[in-house]
């Protein structure tokens, strides 16, 4: 068996942007985590892939939301990855600038890009939850991503 914290050494050597998924339950309580393991799956149909630990707070709400919005975090939105990322049931969303669309899930304002997505598929794999999201209408704005890389927030260079 492959030591654990090893292997999450190695897997922090691969550099990703940062995203912060939001949905809402049938009541309308909304809810948000920051999500690095987020990758485009299909040109057609357009799928995007994403997962959830077992530990994540509010997976039961994620695993039964049918529609989400995944927001691209921009280079100055660390303190948006911050909030989204920390343990405990708190109002993640009282500390930062959003609106809502049609559907009453938060889109994050100053985002690189916006995919607005509903389930397609969720598998379970290990020690986390796998979703396949369909998606529906994307927004994109100027700007430079948040990247992370090696446990830390790292700016985009051009060279």
């Amino acid at each position: 068996m492959l030591d654990t914290k090893a292997l999450r050494s190695a897997f922090s050597k691969f550099a990703t942007g940062i995203t912060v998924l939001t949905i809402a339950d049938e009541s309308g309580e909304m809810y948000g985590v920051t999500v690095n393991s987020f990758s485009s799956v299909s040109l057609d149909p357009a799928l995007i892939l994403w997962s959830l630990g077992d530990a994540t707070y509010a997976l039961d709400a994620f695993l039964n939301a049918n529609s989400y919005v995944i927001n691209v975090l921009s280079s100055h939105q660390q303190h948006v990855s911050d909030n989204f990322a920390m343990q405990g049931e708190f109002n993640r969303f009282e500390k930062i600038s959003y609106s809502l669309n049609e559907q009453g899930l938060a889109l994050v304002d100053d985002c690189l890009a916006r995919f607005h997505c509903r389930k397609y598929r969720v598998d379970r794999a290990g020690d986390h939850w796998l979703f396949l999201g369909q998606i529906n209408q994307i927004e994109e704005n100027p700007g430079e991503p948040l990247i992370y890389y090696n446990s830390g927030y790292r700016l985009l260079e051009a060279k």
